[in-house]
């Protein structure tokens, strides 16, 4: 939050509902997503306080169904399961950003705290690229 403060020249804090929320999703190795959603709930909020209206229902979803989730019955390790299930909000969040763009890689890049370059890297990991033309 320090950082983004800084960077955005903010004073916002975060509710305690929120960080328990960060606290039950993993972040196996993704400190740029952590980030992303981070800077992107900041830009969001509507006083100096991040609520839970600020985060994104895509990754609410993801969260509270993991949580849900029966581990037994899953026959992947749960590294894979967290893997696929970050990934699948990951690439929600991008198609959001670009269709709030309309199609602007530039835009949605800015909006989602990537470069355009690393924007561009996951629509062709995510399979995007050609939705865009």
């Amino acid at each position: 939050m320090e950082k983004f403060n800084k960077k955005l020249a903010v004073s916002v804090n975060m509710e305690q509902e929120v960080k328990e929320m960060f606290l039950r999703h993993d972040w196996p190795g993704n400190i740029r997503e952590l980030e992303n959603l981070i800077e992107r709930m900041i830009l969001l909020a509507q006083n100096d306080t991040v609520t839970m209206r600020e985060i994104p229902e895509e990754f609410k979803a993801a969260v509270n169904k993991i949580a849900a989730a029966p581990l037994e019955t899953s026959k992947k390790p749960f590294k894979n399961y967290m893997r696929d299930h970050v990934e699948n909000v990951e690439k929600q969040m991008i198609v959001k950003m670009l269709e709030e763009a309309g199609g602007n890689v530039t835009k949605a890049a800015q909006q989602l705290g990537l470069s355009r370059k690393g924007l561009q890297l996951k629509m062709i990991k995510y399979n995007l690229r050609k939705d865009m033309k």
